[in-house]
């Protein structure tokens, strides 16, 4: 444990500086202790130094015949082998992962894409309304609806232009239709 311990710079509060010195070499850097508790890396790092370490002080083989070939290896080639092989199998998933959800992302892109014009068409619109330019916010209203469809607010410009257009009849059947819609009421 002592070795371990003045292998590492340990990071402490100062106040507990003192517990700690018997097992610390006069060169390690004593600071701030919680750093080193919640940094999840650095613990992961020192276990993995510390298994390596354990694995390269016993020495074994691995000896391994299938088919005809036979490979003979030292244990920790061997791990190191396996993990390289993990390695290799991760980012190979990983690439066909991607390649096969590659359509589901482009169809996504592509609604929020739609979606986004036809809110930005619904800003222009309401715009237009606010200021009375009947021309354009009819315009706007008829390519909100084309990209976001019967959207609560694509009903409301459609009824504000209605109402700047004079068409009472289209006015009145739009806010009845908002009525019936439960987000709308």
């Amino acid at each position: 444990l002592r070795e371990v311990l003045q292998a590492l710079v340990v990071v402490v509060d100062r106040d507990r500086e003192d517990l700690l010195r018997a097992f610390l070499a006069d060169d390690v850097l004593v600071q701030d202790g919680a750093d080193l508790v919640r940094r999840r890396e650095v613990g992961l790092l020192a276990l993995a130094a510390l298994g390596l370490s354990w694995l390269a002080d016993r020495p074994g083989e691995i000896s391994i015949t299938w088919q005809g070939y036979q490979i003979e290896t030292s244990v920790l080639v061997g791990m190191a082998a396996l993990l390289a092989a993990c390695i290799v199998f991760l980012i190979l998933w990983s690439i066909l992962r991607f390649v096969l959800r590659l359509p589901s992302f482009i169809a996504l892109s592509a609604r929020v894409r739609r979606r986004n014009k036809g809110y930005q068409a619904l800003t222009r619109g309401m715009i237009a309304a606010a200021a009375g330019d009947m021309r354009y916010a009819s315009r706007a209203t008829r390519e909100a609806e084309k990209l976001i469809g019967q959207d609560p607010l694509t009903l409301l410009l459609r009824a504000q232009t209605a109402q700047l257009e004079g068409d009472r009849a289209r006015s009145e059947e739009t806010f009845a239709q908002m009525i019936e819609d439960p987000q709308t009421r």
